[in-house]
């Protein structure tokens, strides 16, 4: 089995520009932690003895390859989700922003940040309760696919054209 160590695993980050550039120095502390070494020793590619990995440190073949079937499933069922939308006084050609929330999360943590952004960008803002969150109906189905066709439907049916979604 390979090794490498510390210092060598930091030179390849920082020699590889696109690692270099969304690589965190406390991303750097924890890949070169010794359990990130016993975990990653085994990917090493034996030819020119460098870690595979990708830019947030995850080592390549801990990636799936495959592609959930259900990411172009055009069937698949979605629900009508709750939101707070917070509008500009007059009406405003600009994109709007849709913030959605994170894990534990719902529409009321980026109330205050969403009243903010009205005003100063002039722009619409919504914010949305995933499904099986806060207001929005819940679902036994609770995956990735399901939930960005719940977003899709959103924004298709309150016809809101290239929107920036905020995650």
């Amino acid at each position: 089995m390979l090794s490498i160590s510390a210092r060598a695993l930091k030179q390849h980050i920082q020699a590889t520009p696109r690692l270099a550039a969304r690589t965190s120095s406390s991303l750097l502390r924890c890949q070169t932690s010794s359990r990130f070494f016993h975990q990653t020793t085994p990917f090493l590619n034996s030819k020119d003895n460098k870690v595979k990995i990708n830019y947030d440190g995850t080592p390549e073949s801990y990636i799936k390859k495959e592609t959930d079937p259900r990411a172009f499933d055009m069937n698949i069922s979605t629900v009508d989700l709750a939101y707070d939308k917070h509008s500009t006084e007059l009406p405003t050609s600009q994109q709007p922003i849709v913030f959605l929330h994170g894990l534990f999360g719902s529409k009321s943590n980026n109330r205050m940040v969403s009243k903010k952004l009205v005003k100063t960008l002039n722009r619409d803002v919504y914010c949305l309760d995933l499904r099986n969150f806060g207001d929005s109906p819940h679902s036994e189905e609770m995956d990735i696919p399901s939930m960005c066709a719940d977003v899709e439907k959103f924004m298709w049916d309150h016809e809101l054209e290239e929107p920036i979604l905020m995650v």
